[in-house]
């Protein structure tokens, strides 16, 4: 301990605490030691913002063994984490939306919202003052939930040396049209440009080009580093590390010759009311079709468990439909199965490069991303947009058959799908040195990235 850090601890540290202000106590660390990445996503909607961040590290760790992970989210669905490796995790207290407005309040506190944004902004500026990260990657809007994250990044911006701050988009980050979001993200980089060093986006310019759709300055677009889209492996994310009933009643259904639909909800949302249509509709499509059909139903995470129960008890008795929350082989079922109904989230990237037909369907949401997504999949072969229509089974069992008996054509789409790899080697160049971590230009980052 040099004279500095005596005089903080021994002198200056009380004296503030005799006044009664906080002190956050900073360690040091030595040049030698592992480099630290710092994770952050919030979204109480869908699992897109989640899985992207666990993808992402789940292969830095494999580029870098021993770097120090750790994630700041508020994700409810903890769980799903074990899925990608060891990850240390810091969770905030939530927020959950009720009502038709999709107004928002604390979960668990009784605590006014702006109350609940101070203790989840605390949290978070103590935890960068103690883990002191190389690189921060955060997987959001602009300056995060709410500009939750402005005092986060104001703090890192005032270091002498600040980290290597990087702000991964989707592939859609605002939809055009919807004018106040897309000015508003403007204002926030316009700003402070100096908040962020890299935008990584979890897209492909081909399929939307936020330097020429949102207008932005160059000081904006030079910082954009396009991955490709964040999607598992071929053969999905591989086999969970502890099989499940659930796992294992899927491989066994597998094993039967049928022709598989597979539905998802992403977060949660609207499983109750379409999947019980969805299932109405396959219980008579599988009536009607001489051959033998399966239906896997994934209802989301964030799914009530009462609803859950309702959709299971409605397929009581039937061998050939499963129906679960959330399981680790979805990836890998839904790369084998013969129809998928989807929401139009991140999911649909997973198959979009194959021959697997589509039915998709757009939340109902403040924001329509997911309409305007949908939109620019529907122009490929045998993908299709639920209309308005689309809940009632008659209209549902209409489309799956159409589809089902529709010739398989494979999508060439052109668009670029190693986001994964791309943003774990791109942050791995630049901890090469964990001693002295690099800013490497956009262009140098394309070349290390540059794919076989």
């Amino acid at each position: 301990m040099n004279w500095k850090e005596r005089v903080q601890q021994w002198v200056v540290e009380p004296t503030l605490r005799g006044l009664g202000v906080p002190v956050l106590r900073q360690y040091g660390f030595e040049p030698t030691e592992p480099p630290r990445v710092l994770l952050y996503t919030a979204s109480n909607v869908g699992l897109g913002h989640l899985f992207r961040v666990l993808r992402t590290a789940a292969e830095l760790r494999r580029l870098l063994p021993r770097v120090n992970l750790l994630l700041l989210t508020d994700t409810e669905h903890l769980h799903v984490t074990q899925y990608y490796g060891q990850l240390a995790v810091l969770r905030l207290p939530n927020f959950h939306y009720f009502g038709e407005n999709f107004r928002e309040k604390p979960v668990g506190l009784e605590l006014s919202k702006g109350k609940l944004r101070l203790l989840r902004y605390n949290a978070m500026l103590a935890a960068v003052h103690s883990f002191q990260p190389h690189v921060f990657l955060m997987d959001t809007a602009p300056h995060g939930k709410r500009n939750e994250l402005y005092p986060v990044l104001e703090y890192l911006a005032a270091q002498r040396r600040p980290p290597i701050r990087i702000l991964q988009l989707r592939d859609v980050p605002f939809v055009p049209g919807e004018a106040e979001r897309t000015d508003d993200a403007r204002r926030q980089l316009t700003r402070n440009p100096d908040f962020y060093d890299y935008l990584f986006v979890a897209g492909d310019p081909q399929y939307f080009d936020l330097a020429k759709v949102y207008d932005w300055p160059k000081k904006i677009t030079r910082k954009l580093f396009y991955l490709g889209f964040i999607i598992p492996e071929a053969d999905g994310d591989g086999p969970p590390a502890v099989e499940s009933g659930t796992e294992r009643e899927i491989e066994r259904m597998m094993q039967r010759p049928a022709r598989r639909i597979v539905a998802s909800f992403g977060g949660g949302w609207e499983a109750e009311e379409l999947g019980g249509a969805l299932l109405a509709a396959y219980a008579e499509l599988a009536a009607q079709r001489g051959e033998p059909l399966q239906f896997y139903l994934f209802t989301g995470p964030s799914a009530e468990d009462a609803a859950l129960a309702g959709l299971q008890a409605r397929a009581a008795g039937r061998d050939d439909v499963l129906i679960r929350k959330f399981s680790p082989r979805f990836s890998h079922l839904l790369a084998r199965c013969d129809l998928a109904v989807l929401q139009a989230g991140s999911t649909p990237f997973q198959i979009l490069e194959t021959d697997i037909p589509m039915l998709l369907y757009a939340r109902d949401f403040k924001s329509k991303e997911q309409q305007f997504r949908a939109e620019q999949m529907i122009r490929f072969a045998n993908v299709e947009l639920l209309g308005e229509d689309g809940g009632q089974p008659a209209v549902l069992r209409a489309a799956m058959a159409r589809l089902l008996d529709a010739p398989r054509v494979p999508r060439r789409t052109g668009f670029r799908y190693g986001g994964v790899r791309r943003s774990a080697r791109a942050i791995a160049a630049m901890l090469a040195d964990s001693r002295k971590p690099r800013r490497l230009s956009v262009e140098e980052l394309n070349r290390i990235c540059r794919e076989e």
